[in-house]
């Protein structure tokens, strides 16, 4: 059926596509439904091939029990009806569909078949409001199913939802706006098998469930969360239906985690943005057997609780806990583990010697540069306690102050003067008192530097 003019089908009538080899309606203006449209198979397997080539506004129902092609390019969808599947149903918006818009503004997107699903390939998917449900009560499955589209999330999506956001190898779809309290947010790996992203734009916040795997219905790919901004999670980051190798899940966007983050046995996370901060407040619950979190090139530090599971702290990583945190805790190949509170077994001492570390402001000796030695191990004056044998001078220098200043702000005038004072007071004391004063010091120094 062809048309020039759009369709309106009324609150009383139904309209059946059904056809042996597929019904197709073209339309150059909108479909707007207030009845029923129909998409049924007349039998078995046929009746596959339903086209729709049309704007669409939906308020009445959309029903699918057969395949069903969206497929005006450009096109806009429109739903605050109620869009239901059978067994066999799905409406499919094809790649070939250019830059297509589904808005979900209200009603609902149900199905209630095992791999019954709207699949949008490319375009922006728009979440306003209204409800898009599981697949069953037994198969938590999106529906909604994003393989190549984008995915919005306005203020308005604060009734339950359930979504699915595959990554790309190829592009990055991506997702904007914060998860809300009622939505599942599910992330999957890219259905050609091969290493595939998704990225969070902005600084989003998570007050519902991100749950990542590895496929939802088909074969996926490793799954890289990225982003350029940060990730708040307040909710649950869910990574506990998938284990295995396979299951690792790499996150490449910042995260702040005031949440639970959970993974699966045999399961990893790897926090890996060059030079990124990760902190935890809330829960890393890794109960689960063989559970691995990985810090790579970017910092972790958490304040509250990581549990079960371990910890490795690769190469350019470094791992800040005054938390609660794991049993085992594996620095390799450079990474370095800073004194905390509780860092578990095995404890700082353990991972570094005790003189590698400076007690004041927790920076380790190795770090001062070519040029540079650590504060007090030359022949000069007196260390001011810990501040100044934890700083770092130069190797030619006396003058210590301005290394101590700018490791320790709040000890500039505490040093300055004590410095002042010992000064005037050299000046009183004879020469023979001075020198032997002088012989003290230097064996007390070094005392103290031993005992680093």
């Amino acid at each position: 059926m062809n048309l020039t003019q759009g369709i309106m089908v009324g609150a009383n009538a139904v309209l059946d596509l059904r056809n042996f080899t597929g019904a197709t309606i073209t339309s150059q203006g909108t479909l707007t439904n207030q009845g029923t449209v129909a998409a049924v198979a007349a039998c078995g397997n046929c009746g596959t091939g339903n086209v729709i080539n049309a704007d669409i506004i939906n308020q009445g129902t959309l029903h699918s029990a057969a395949m069903v092609a969206l497929g005006k390019v450009n096109g806009a969808v429109e739903n605050s009806g109620a869009i239901t599947f059978g067994n066999n149903g799905e409406i499919t918006i094809p790649a070939t569909a250019g830059n297509p818009t589904f808005s979900q503004n209200g009603g609902s997107i149900t199905g209630n078949g095992n791999f019954t699903r709207l699949n949008m390939l490319a375009g922006t998917f728009t979440m306003n409001g209204g409800k898009a449900r599981q697949r069953l009560p037994a198969n938590k499955k999106p529906v909604v199913i994003l393989d190549g589209a984008n995915l919005v999330m306005t203020a308005g999506a604060t009734d339950s939802a359930v979504i699915g956001v595959l990554a790309r190898s190829a592009t990055t779809p991506t997702i904007a706006g914060d998860v809300r309290a009622l939505t599942t947010l599910w992330l999957g790996g890219s259905v050609d098998g091969q290493p595939g992203s998704v990225a969070f734009t902005g600084n989003p916040t998570n007050l519902g469930t991100i749950t990542t795997v590895r496929q939802i219905d088909t074969f996926g790919g490793q799954l890289t969360i990225a982003g350029s901004g940060r990730l708040t999670n307040a909710g649950m980051i869910d990574q506990s239906l998938n284990s295995g190798a396979q299951a690792v899940f790499t996150f490449t966007i910042e995260v702040t985690n005031s949440g639970t983050h959970k993974l699966a046995t045999s399961s990893g996370a790897t926090f890996s943005k060059v030079g990124g901060s990760y902190v935890n407040t809330g829960t890393i619950d890794m109960t689960a057997s063989v559970a691995v979190l990985t810090i790579l090139g970017s910092t972790l530090t958490s304040t509250g609780i990581i549990t079960g599971g371990s910890v490795r702290v690769d190469a350019g990583g470094r791992l800040k806990a005054t938390g609660s945190s794991p049993t085992t805790i594996s620095p390799i190949n450079g990474g370095v583990v800073e004194p905390g509170l509780s860092l578990g077994s095995p404890d700082r001492q353990s991972i570094h010697p005790r003189h590698d570390w400076c007690p004041e402001n927790r920076t380790r000796r190795r770090d001062c540069g070519n040029d540079l030695r650590p504060a007090g191990r030359h022949r000069g004056r007196k260390p001011a306690g810990n501040a100044r044998r934890c700083g770092c001078e130069r190797v030619r220098g006396r003058d210590v102050r301005p290394a101590i200043r700018r490791a320790h702000p709040s000890a500039g005038v505490r040093l300055r003067n004590v410095w002042h004072n010992k000064r005037a007071q050299s000046r009183t004391r004879p020469a023979a008192a001075r020198g032997v004063h002088q012989r003290n010091r230097h064996h007390e120094r070094h005392r103290q530097a031993d005992w680093l």
